[in-house]
């Protein structure tokens, strides 16, 4: 009975993973449970090697026990990232997150957890699946470790350069297989020679009362009547209202996948293509100097920056980083007096953003930074009586009240309001996105901005990295712009960027871009990097992309103006 139940822990996930996933690329791929079922039977093989050849006792069999925990806790919460992030457990991530998963799911989700995984440890210590006579071990772990590398060995080319390559491997080969971390040699960055072409033009200067960016955490064109025409019906009917009756930018694109790389390409307006020294695709202020801050230059112009999110900022030493880019006023969940049941990251409902937006009312010459919590996945929000409840479609309608409320408060008089998402949430792309946006459909975002009341629809592309510049810049008088950096403002004389850049998620070994009608991956290999489409603008990406991995790449505004 015992050994069943192993054996049952042990072929459940594989099987899931089997089915699951086989069934969701099942449409555009025939052969797609066989693939998976191909690279992941390596996984399952090298467990029964561990369990079923390893010593009665002794250390070995500690060690032995804890090799195969390891191998199957890590195959398991691979699964549950592809499912709820779209995305692979990548090494990085592992020791990047690992130590903040009692912060982010809470103290009781993580006791329970770590019990479960207590028991699967005492099961795969005590019971074994089968006994191989000594004289047969050694032939038979060489045998299970050869056929392990072969499959792994065969995994890459099953698909090739194939977008959906990265979730047919199993998760050892797509860590292994994966180029990013390849380092440049010293001679290939000496030999970089990297001009933006940045050309500038004189504009009349702006001098908006107060500047307000919110963000809206992971909202997405599919959660959007307005900006997803076609779609289903709006989640977020209220937002898009404001969207309509304001300056809407229909063709807005995130530079990365998560929250921290938005951030990043936000107030640096770079890309979140860290140099070459840490490719781990974290952010750190080991990344982010001073002189890359827009922050910086917008403080220079006279206004008092503050960041005010509902969520905790010692997640991920987020508080750290944002004052050292130059945010001057940091508040966070530890600033709300709220005694109800609190939500991911510790943070009160997006209710109580209002309070702290109001005690600015009056004031003059601040950059205020507004981010929620409560629509970041698994989506809690509060219902009527205070409870805790979960869902995706309740949680986008939640905030999109206590949103619009908050914006409409602020968006008044001469204050300039910027409103855009962080990036678009960790699930898979809709029909309806891949059809409006292409390769592009992961990056696509709502976003609006507020201004003295009037209402344009901006349909140029727009990304994350040329929204501040361009304030900076026509805050001084300029407008400026080059193949990779676009000018939102003047809002009456938009002009974007040639190329759009997208920093993926799934695969951390591509980048997206989209130059002009053409959009096209590059494969991120150090001196190796390439275009895997050739046309007129591939060698143009690459080069630029080499450049802000290398740090060959000027600053995207100087602080100084």
């Amino acid at each position: 009975m015992k050994t069943m139940l192993l054996w049952v822990v042990l072929v459940t996930p594989f099987l899931y993973r089997l089915v699951t996933l086989g069934q969701t690329f099942a449409a555009d791929e025939p052969l797609s449970h066989f693939y998976l079922f191909l690279n992941d039977i390596a996984i399952l093989l090298a467990l029964v090697c561990l369990l079923g050849n390893s010593p009665q006792r002794g250390l070995m069999r500690g060690f032995f026990t804890l090799l195969a925990l390891l191998l199957y806790l890590y195959y398991v919460v691979d699964i549950a990232v592809i499912l709820l992030f779209s995305t692979r457990l990548y090494w990085q991530d592992a020791l990047h997150y690992g130590g903040q998963v009692s912060h982010a799911v809470g103290m009781p989700v993580f006791l329970l957890l770590l019990a479960s995984l207590a028991l699967i440890a005492a099961l795969f210590w005590c019971h074994r699946l089968i006994w191989f006579p000594r004289r047969k071990r050694s032939a038979t772990v060489f045998s299970c470790v050869v056929c392990a590398g072969f499959l792994l060995s065969v995994a890459e080319p099953i698909h090739g350069d194939s977008s959906r390559a990265v979730f047919f491997r199993n998760v050892y080969a797509a860590n292994w297989l994966s180029t990013e971390r390849e380092p440049y040699s010293q001679s290939f960055i000496d030999s970089l020679n990297y001009n933006d072409g940045l050309t500038c033009t004189s504009v009349e200067p702006a001098r908006p009362d107060n500047i307000y960016v919110v963000l809206v955490e992971s909202w997405s064109r599919y959660h959007s009547g307005y900006f997803m025409e076609g779609g289903q019906p709006s989640w977020t009917p209220q937002l898009d209202a404001l969207a309509a009756a304001n300056h809407s930018l229909l063709r807005l694109f995130s530079n990365g996948f998560t929250t921290e790389a938005s951030l990043y390409a936000i107030f640096t307006g770079q890309l979140p293509l860290f140099p070459q020294t840490n490719l781990s695709g974290k952010v750190s202020l080991a990344e982010v100097s001073n002189e890359r801050s827009v922050l910086l230059a917008i403080n220079a112009h006279g206004y008092h920056s503050q960041f005010i999110t509902s969520g905790d900022l010692n997640f991920l030493d987020k508080a750290s980083w944002l004052s050292a880019i130059g945010f001057q006023t940091l508040l966070d969940s530890d600033d709300f007096d709220y005694q109800g049941q609190r939500l991911l990251f510790d943070s009160p409902p997006d209710a109580l953003l209002l309070k702290k937006v109001e005690a600015l009312h009056g004031k003059r010459d601040q950059f205020v930074v507004i981010e929620n919590v409560t629509t970041h996945s698994p989506y809690y929000y509060p219902d009527a009586s205070g409870r805790l409840q979960r869902g995706e479609e309740e949680a986008f309608g939640y905030s999109d009240r206590w949103l619009a409320t908050l914006i409409q408060q602020i968006a008044v008089g001469n204050n300039l309001v910027i409103v855009m998402s962080d990036h678009r949430t960790m699930s898979r792309v809709t029909a309806s996105e891949a059809a409006q946006s292409g390769r592009m459909a992961a990056a696509a975002i709502p976003g609006f901005v507020y201004w003295q009341g009037k209402q344009r629809v901006i349909d140029a592309p727009i990304q994350h990295t040329d929204i501040l510049p361009s304030l900076v810049d026509w805050l001084a008088g300029k407008q400026c712009s080059s193949d990779f950096r676009g000018a939102l403002f003047p809002l009456t004389m938009t002009k974007p960027a040639n190329c759009q850049i997208y920093v993926r998620g799934d695969d951390r070994s591509r980048v997206t871009a989209q130059c002009r009608s053409s959009q096209f991956d590059v494969r991120l290999a150090g001196d190796n990097t390439r275009a895997l489409e050739d046309n007129d603008w591939s060698q143009r990406v690459v080069d630029f992309i080499n450049a802000t991995r290398s740090g060959k790449r000027r600053s995207a505004v100087d602080p100084s103006r």
